[in-house]
């Protein structure tokens, strides 16, 4: 029997056990605080920008681990199970919730999906996907390849959207109102304030990348920027697709390296998370340079510790940008 298989039938009757099929309420705790518990990092963000000192909110994936291969264990289902509310991306980021969550009690009020009020584009490199998981069959297990290769209809790093986040954070803050109604204009102020700091970033954005010499960018790392570029006009061309574990065919590989050259591009990107080593190789073929542009759906654990924040992330993601594209 398929191993992963076992491991959500033994979740969901994990999550039956806490949760006991009913739709939680707040629960009163030792600090008298809303307990949210997110998966990435941008909405343990959102959920403690609006919460503040009145919640504790619990990042599920640890800090320095890439969340497209997180798979819980049963102490973490009984965490999310023990909390007023639970905040997940869905479309393909967390396929473990979908499968537990999803099925149990659709009218749960505690689960709140946030693709659910997102933009969704679809996932341009779907085809691309199903070829290198053609390539990769060979090298990997087949269960593995289904496990993490599976192409997705929609690309789901819906956070790099500002305009997703906003919406985000307002219906977000409606159901932490719901259910605790006692704080709900401390929350609606707070969310106010940082719908703020999101909207000023997207102006910055579209003015500081509104004159660059190029469109294009390129990653070789997963094809995690699509939602940004669409936003802003430009061009993200990633060697691998929407999955991080996914290794590109050596045709990929010749295929950006002639495009580096023709585009004449000067720097290739490097997610944080991920080994950096084939955008290095295509830097040294091209003799271009590295730059780091970072997703965000985790921090490492120095940048967690540092309480870098998902807008610092992103300025500096500006930065690096205006470099790479040339901009004036």
């Amino acid at each position: 029997m398929n191993f992963r298989f076992i491991l959500i039938l033994c979740l969901v009757f994990s999550f039956l056990l806490f949760n006991g099929c009913t739709t939680p309420q707040f629960r009163e705790n030792k600090t008298n605080k809303l307990t949210i518990v997110t998966t990435i990092f941008p909405l343990y963000e959102f959920s403690r920008e609006i919460g503040q000192d009145k919640v504790n909110v619990i990042l599920l994936i640890p800090p320095g681990l890439e969340p497209h291969t997180f798979e819980p264990k049963p102490s973490d289902i009984k965490t999310i199970s023990n909390s007023d509310l639970f905040v997940y991306v869905g479309e393909g980021m967390e396929p473990w919730a979908h499968d537990l969550f999803e099925g149990i009690n659709p009218n749960n009020s505690t689960l709140f999906k946030a693709s659910n009020y997102a933009k969704l584009i679809h996932n341009q490199n779907k085809g691309e996907e199903q070829e290198d998981e053609k390539h990769n069959e060979y090298e990997e297990q087949k269960e593995e390849i289904e496990e993490y290769h599976h192409p997705e209809e929609y690309d789901p790093h819906i956070w790099l959207d500002f305009s997703n986040d906003v919406r985000i954070v307002q219906e977000l803050t409606k159901i932490i109102n719901e259910i605790d109604q006692n704080n709900s204009q401390y929350y609606l102020t707070n969310a106010e304030n940082y719908i703020k700091l999101l909207e000023d970033l997207d102006k910055n954005y579209f003015n500081e990348l509104s004159n660059c010499n190029h469109k294009e960018f390129i990653s070789g790392g997963h094809n995690a920027f699509g939602y940004l570029a669409n936003r802003y006009d430009l061009n993200s061309i990633a060697i691998s697709g929407l999955s991080p574990n996914s290794e590109p065919t050596p045709q990929k590989m010749k295929t950006i390296i002639e495009l580096t050259k023709a585009k004449g591009i000067q720097y290739i990107y490097f997610e944080e998370l991920l080994n950096s080593s084939i955008a290095t190789t295509i830097a040294q073929e091209t003799g271009t340079q590295t730059l780091k542009l970072n997703p965000a759906g985790n921090l490492s654990k120095k940048e967690f510790d540092d309480k870098i924040t998902f807008i610092d992330i992103m300025k500096a993601n500006l930065e690096s940008l205006k470099i790479g594209l040339e901009c004036n």
